[in-house]
């Protein structure tokens, strides 16, 4: 074999070694990226699941407190003393 086929050979080879790491990184930064980024969306379901909870809790006390079948005690005093 002469040099120059050598060469071509040593850095062919080079450039697959190079190309498998970057592939592997690649893979690796994806897999983190995707990871976090389903922690996000489960935040976020937990996030909107609690929001409905209060709207509804927020709703519901409302409509009790409106229609006078909750009240609500104000010291004689008021709460400003």
């Amino acid at each position: 074999m002469s040099h120059a086929e050598e060469h071509h050979k040593c850095e062919h080879q080079h450039h697959q070694e190079f190309l498998g790491f970057a592939a592997d990184r690649c893979a690796l930064e994806q897999s983190r990226i995707a990871d976090v980024l389903d922690k996000l969306d489960n935040k976020v379901a937990t996030l909107t699941t609690k929001q409905t909870h209060y709207q509804s809790l927020k709703r519901g006390l409302m409509q009790k407190l409106l229609t006078g079948e909750w009240r609500v005690r104000v010291p004689a005093s008021g709460y400003n003393s």
